[in-house]
């Protein structure tokens, strides 16, 4: 394998594949994350980093308390409690001046010889990433070992350059701890490991499927008590929104009356409360699209709630991995908007709710729910770009510069400027 290039890492049966295991998570939790934050460190100081990232509305908003917290406690601690996810957010969407992948774009894997600073902050992102998908067997095998540490090395040396700190000193360290068997060091370790990888993908499990199975069915059981499901279609084919209805999504409708409202999405559920009741309180801010403050608790405010923790998921899905703070506080949240909501529909959701809570998940199943999770978020993406397309349809039909292309079945006219944007957004998408 070259040095620079990604293979997913395969795990070892070898009574040494535990400690080889535990080294690569100490490495990657000690050493590649200083990393991190240090790049972040280059272009923001822990002063200015909620100010830079209140200043930027679509990061700010994806933000959970206890990771605003941090963003306010960096004036006096740093970033030294930031875990890999989040720099790595910061890093992608707030660093302007850090050499973007040479591929251009982020979130995808580089290959070898590509080894720009965001090369390796992507290859970081995915040695944690083949970590969490090893992390029931938490073993590695030599020769995956060998690779992953060599390419550790090569990444430590390219930014040691970039940052002027030092890593491979630590590396180098990690390397040489001799763990004998089943020692208790080597077993913190691989337990830290599976505490900041595993546990995390079941906190986010049960918080996707929470969303996708409770606060779901309390968006249904809301929009039934203004529309009956016999009468959904008729309601929204007379309104606004039934042009910018997906097919699939005209067909659940149609199919309402003999169904009922069990197969529909969050978006769209969300979108139909939205736009077709009208008796429904509204958010305490007299407008729906905006995140509720503490205290504003009208059926509008939880509505609007649900649709932030439904958004938290989606733009987490990449790590698929929720911490503990933010894992409480979410639920937390979850249940008071139960209770309130369970006054006023009159049907009950914390029962289900505290059953998730307790549940163990078994991996195959947390990857289904993971899986439905990031299906959510493409087609969210997808109702974006659509709604970007019809914004470029609107504007350039008026210009006298038209070039025409067929997108998704409709026919748009785009300026070669905007037809190259739009292009690229589409080429962007990953399903």
């Amino acid at each position: 394998m070259a040095s620079d290039s990604i293979t997913p890492m395969a795990s070892g049966q070898d009574r040494g594949g535990r400690s080889r295991f535990a080294k690569l998570g100490m490495a990657t939790n000690d050493v590649l994350n200083q990393a991190y934050r240090d790049i972040l460190e280059t272009e923001v100081p822990p002063s200015e980093i909620e100010k830079k990232v209140r200043a930027s509305p679509h990061s700010y908003k994806k933000l959970r308390p206890e990771q605003e917290q941090l963003l306010l406690d960096a004036k006096h601690s740093g970033y030294k409690n930031f875990d890999i996810s989040l720099t790595y957010t910061l890093i992608r969407n707030i660093c302007k001046k850090i050499p973007k992948p040479t591929k251009g774009k982020w979130g995808e894997e580089p290959a070898a010889g590509e080894v720009t600073v965001g090369d390796d902050v992507e290859r970081i992102r995915y040695i944690r990433n083949c970590l969490a998908a090893n992390v029931s067997s938490a073993s590695t095998s030599q020769t995956e070992f060998d690779d992953t540490w060599l390419m550790m090395s090569n990444i430590c040396k390219r930014l040691e350059t970039f940052t002027g700190k030092k890593y491979l000193d630590q590396l180098n360290l990690i390397h040489k701890l001799t763990f004998r068997g089943e020692t208790e060091t080597e077993d913190d370790v691989i337990e830290m490991t599976k505490m900041r990888i595993a546990a995390g993908r079941t906190r986010f499990a049960k918080l996707g499927m929470a969303t996708n199975d409770v606060l779901n069915q309390a968006y249904g059981d809301i929009l039934e008590m203004e529309v009956p499901p016999s009468v959904i279609y008729n309601k929204v084919k007379a309104s606004s929104i039934y042009k910018r209805l997906r097919p699939e999504q005209e067909h659940l409708l149609q199919n309402a009356q003999l169904l009922g409202y069990k197969n529909f999405d969050i978006s769209l559920t969300y979108t139909l409360i939205r736009n077709i009741c009208k008796k429904i309180p509204k958010p305490t801010k007299g407008k729906w699209g905006e995140e509720p403050a503490a205290g504003e608790v009208t059926v509008g405010d939880d509505i609007e709630r649900i649709r932030s923790i439904q958004n938290g998921l989606t733009a987490n899905v990449s790590s698929a991995s929720t911490p503990q703070t933010e894992f409480k506080d979410t639920w937390l949240m979850m249940s008071n908007i139960c209770k309130r909501l369970e006054t006023f529909t009159g049907k009950k959701y914390l029962d289900k709710l505290n059953y998730i809570q307790k549940l163990t998940l078994k991996e195959e199943d947390e990857d289904d729910i993971i899986e439905k999770v990031k299906m959510e978020s493409q087609l969210e993406m997808m109702k974006k770009i659509m709604a970007d397309v019809k914004k470029i349809k609107e504007a350039v039909l008026r210009s006298e510069s038209k070039h025409e292309v067929q997108v998704c079945n409709v026919i748009i006219i785009y300026s070669a400027k905007q037809m190259n944007k739009a292009y690229r957004k589409f080429t962007e998408m990953q399903f």
